[in-house]
Formats: C-alpha cells, sequence, structure tokens
C-alpha cells in the first residue's frame, strides 16, 4: 500500500515540530510495510522561491528518512491543463498511491478587533462596552483591549468606526430565491388569493429570476449584515447561484424542496426530487450544506413526504416545511372545509386533507425541523423542543394572512422561535433588519427594549441552534461570524432598539474569520 501527503505552497508555515510529526507517523506505519510520498506541489508562481527553499528544508529534514519518498511538482509549467486531473494521475497511475491526503499550509492570522458595544447575543443578551475579541476562524478569547494586545502582539487590528457595534452575523433561515423577480406581480391580502397568483405565475417569475438578479439579492443580505441563509429550492433553478455565493463567503443551508399530491405522479416526482437532491449533495462543505424541504401538508402526498424524511432520518439532514400559515389551511386541516376545499374541488372529486396537523407534525419525529409560519398552531406541546423550532415570518403573515404568530405565547411555551423573511414572493426586503421593525411594531404586547434584544437574540443565537451551527454569538471556541455597524452615540440600555431602528448596511463583515468583499 502508497500513501501521498501533498503540501501546497500557498501559505508555507512549516515547522520543525511539524515534520517530527510527521516523521513518527510515517515511521509507525511503514512498520507495516507501507510506502510514503511527500509530495511539494508549487501552487503559486509568486511563492517559487520559497517553494525551493521549502523543498531544501524537507529533503534535509528527512535525508535519513528512507521510508519517505520526496516528490516535487510545480503547477507552473503545467499552466492550461487541467491540474487537478493531471496531479490524479500522476499519484494513482504513476505512484500507485492508494491514499492521498492534502496538507495546505496556511499561516493563521491573528485579528484584533474592538467596539463601543459588542452585542453577544447570549441567552442574557449580554452587552460588553469598550471591549474586544481575538479571532482566527473561530473566536479565540474576548477582553480589554490593551490586554489583548499584549497578549497577542502579532495580531492585526481591524479598524473598525469610532460609535460602533459588533454583534454575530445573522442567520436568515427561510428565503426563496427564485421568487427573486417578484416585485408587483403577485396578489397579496389573502393566501388563497396570493396562491393562485403564485401558481399562474411561477413560470415566468422563475424565469426571470436569472443567476445575476439571485446573486444580487444575496449580496444585498450580506450588505445588511446576514452570514448564513436557509434557502429553499423549489426547482433547482437557484442552485449555481447558490455555490457562486458559499464560494465568496456566504454560508447556506439548501433545503431541496418536494412537493405534488397526485399520486399518479409520485414516482415521478420522488425521482424528480432525488435528482435535484443528489446534485447538491455533490457540492457539499461547511457552506454549503444540503437539505431537505418537505413544501407543506396541504401540497405533499405521503408517499413523497415519508420518502424525503426517511433519507433525512438516514443521512441526518436539516429539514424544513410550511404550516398552519393561514386561517384556510387551518380549517382545511382540522375541519375538511373552506376556501382550500373550494378551489380543490376544480381539480379533484370530493377532496380530503392529507393530513391532519397532529398526524403532519409526527412526520417529523427524529428530524431536526424549522417549522415556519404556524401562525394557527396552539399545540406548540405536539413540537420537539430539543429537535424542531418555529420560524417566525411576520411581514409575510401580514400580507398573507392578516395575522401573526402570538410570539409571547410561542417563547412561553419553551420552543425555539427565530425570525426569517420568507421569498420577495411574500416580502419587499431579505434583509433582518428590516425584518425586525417590522415585528417591533406587530407585536404590541412586549416591553420595546425587551423586544428589541429578544429580536436580535432570533436573528442570531436562536436560528444557529436551529441549523445546529456552531455560532451566532460572541462566545469563546464560536466560529468567527460577525459584522461591524456604525451607530450613532447612544446609550447602552437603549442600544439594542436604536440598532434596529437605524442600522442599513454593516461596515464590515466576516464570515468563519474572513472579510466579505461586496
Amino acid at each position: 500500500m502508497s500513501i501521498a501527503c501533498c503540501i501546497d505552497n500557498n501559505s508555507i508555515n512549516c515547522s520543525k515540530a511539524f515534520l517530527n510529526f510527521i516523521y513518527d507517523f510515517t515511521f509507525k506505519i511503514t512498520l507495516e510495510k507501507v510506502k510514503f510520498y511527500i509530495i511539494l506541489r508549487c501552487c503559486k508562481f509568486h511563492l517559487l522561491v520559497n517553494f525551493f527553499h521549502f523543498h531544501s528544508t524537507i529533503n534535509s529534514h528527512f535525508s535519513y528518512a528512507k521510508h519517505i519518498n520526496i516528490w516535487a511538482l510545480d503547477n507552473h509549467y503545467f499552466h492550461g491543463f487541467n491540474l487537478k486531473n493531471l496531479f490524479l494521475t500522476f499519484y494513482y497511475n504513476i505512484l500507485k498511491i492508494n491514499f492521498c491526503y492534502n496538507v495546505i499550509f496556511e499561516r493563521k492570522i491573528v485579528f484584533i478587533v474592538a467596539a463601543r458595544y459588542l452585542f453577544l447575543c447570549d441567552e442574557d443578551f449580554t452587552i460588553l462596552e469598550n471591549q474586544a475579541f481575538v479571532f482566527e476562524d473561530k473566536i479565540l478569547e474576548l477582553g480589554e483591549l490593551d490586554n489583548l494586545k499584549k497578549k497577542y502582539p502579532k495580531a492585526k487590528i481591524i479598524k473598525t468606526p469610532k460609535n460602533s457595534v459588533i454583534l454575530p452575523a445573522f442567520i436568515n433561515p427561510h428565503t426563496h430565491l427564485e421568487f427573486s423577480a417578484n416585485s408587483t406581480t403577485l396578489h397579496f391580502g389573502e393566501f388563497l388569493i396570493w396562491l393562485k397568483s403564485v401558481i399562474n405565475s411561477r413560470s415566468i417569475l422563475n424565469a426571470q429570476a436569472k443567476e445575476e438578479l439571485i446573486l444580487q439579492s444575496i449580496k444585498k443580505m450580506q450588505k445588511s449584515g446576514i452570514g448564513t441563509i436557509g434557502e429553499i429550492s423549489s426547482f433547482g433553478s437557484d442552485l449555481d447561484p447558490c455555490l457562486k455565493a458559499s464560494h465568496k463567503g456566504m454560508r447556506i443551508v439548501f433545503f431541496n424542496e418536494i412537493l405534488g399530491t397526485n399520486e399518479n405522479q409520485v414516482e415521478d416526482k420522488k425521482q424528480e426530487f432525488l435528482k435535484r437532491f443528489e446534485n447538491s449533495l455533490k457540492f457539499k462543505n461547511d457552506f454549503f450544506i444540503p437539505a431537505i424541504s418537505i413544501h407543506s401538508p396541504y401540497s405533499t402526498h405521503p408517499s413523497l413526504a415519508y420518502f424525503a424524511l426517511d433519507l433525512a432520518k438516514k443521512q441526518n439532514l436539516l429539514a424544513s416545511t410550511h404550516f398552519l400559515e393561514s386561517k384556510a389551511e387551518n380549517i382545511w386541516l382540522r375541519e375538511s372545509k373552506g376556501g382550500f376545499k373550494k378551489w380543490l374541488e376544480n381539480f379533484t372529486l370530493h377532496p380530503k386533507p392529507l393530513y391532519t396537523p397532529k398526524d403532519f407534525v409526527k412526520l417529523f419525529k427524529g428530524v431536526r425541523t424549522l417549522f415556519t409560519h404556524c401562525v394557527y398552531l396552539k399545540e406548540y406541546e405536539w413540537l420537539d423542543k430539543n429537535l424542531h423550532s418555529i420560524t417566525h415570518c411576520a411581514f409575510s403573515n401580514r400580507l398573507l394572512s392578516q395575522k401573526s404568530l402570538d410570539l409571547k405565547t410561542a417563547l412561553k411555551s419553551g420552543l425555539n422561535i427565530h425570525l426569517g423573511t420568507d421569498g420577495l414572493s411574500s416580502n419587499i426586503s431579505l434583509s433582518l433588519l428590516d425584518e425586525m421593525r417590522a415585528n417591533l411594531l406587530i407585536h404590541k404586547n412586549f416591553d420595546l427594549l425587551e423586544l428589541a434584544s429578544k429580536l436580535l437574540q432570533m436573528v442570531t443565537l436562536y436560528p444557529a441552534r436551529a441549523l445546529n451551527l456552531n455560532l451566532g454569538e460572541l462566545k469563546k471556541g464560536k466560529i468567527a461570524d460577525f459584522s461591524v455597524f456604525e451607530l450613532g452615540e447612544c446609550d447602552k440600555k437603549q442600544a439594542p432598539l436604536q440598532f434596529i431602528l437605524n442600522a442599513k448596511e454593516v461596515d464590515k463583515l466576516f464570515i468563519k474569520g474572513k472579510e466579505c468583499k461586496f
């Protein structure tokens, strides 16, 4: 058996300790008659001098190690070739290597950033004044700026505005980017009127939602402080722009949606969904996370729901669904009558609901699921507090349902309640700043300052938990997703409210420790 360790010179920082580790590790495995290759690859021409020095260092360090073979490859001389295929051919056919491990030496740069206010967005909504934190791809430490400078003398200092606020990057767990072209096409005021307009216009709107338009929508979200989105993909036309955005720092949970009620088309729908899902699965990484969506209880045949959720259970996938969004849906599922019945009679003789509300929730047992809307849900005990959460889209609910989630009661239930914008099919903005402002006006039975702090948790800490992501909080060990905003002079107690009322665009946005360039 042969094993290769491929080392790129993207940013070489090869310590003696690491070289000793390589030697010890390879010596042990060669006792089992395993050949070990160190393959040095020069991936950046401007680092060629460093590469020659690195090659010399490696050779001298392992000159006495008979069990290690050292090769050097210079990508510069293969310009214009498919380098990935070229190297694979070299590794597997020429050297007969069975396993190949890539090692890219990247010198981790430590940064320090400070602000007038740090909104930690922890459970107590702690606000630190004139404090700082150290970060790489994760947050290393919080404290006084001067103390951190002394402890990390080589750290780079991030410049921030005089009256700045730093808080975790926002998370918008429910978007429909395939409807990014809508502005005045769809009809609002009542859910079934809107639904009919969607069915009549969706092919046109989907065709108009070109890649450039979707990327513009994502960039606007980033400028508003959003670092992670949950995209509900109905057709798959949003895959390419979402992949491109993920390469530029936007973290995307990509919910492949399944729907259809015609029993004769179930198998075709399964295969169409599976094709989209498996295609998205090819690109899975830290910034692109494939997941599944069951559209709703009124639009998804049980066979399709069971099929997709079985996939979610086997592969430990996140799930999302629309649930009890409108009065029409509520009456239909609970009483088998109302506007939905009249509408469905145009297509089916004697239509009946596919589920009761309780039976629909039971489908998601054991699956981490975001239940979107839940405007007409009163039985919060049906949901699993450890796995289930509610995505509240207040602006969308006002346009389509003329009713809002009873937020105070929902929060008292102990469930994870977080905010989402829904798509531009039922909103005028994908900014969570705009969504929080709408919530301030809609939920009148809260103290204003109390609600402001809670809303900020509902766009950071709570959706991170719902999506099972190690972020959403300024805390040691959390992924360094955060934004910097400039805010006028204000009192610390008033800061959360004043931030929501006045913030428009970020001064800076960092995702996994790297600054996003707009």
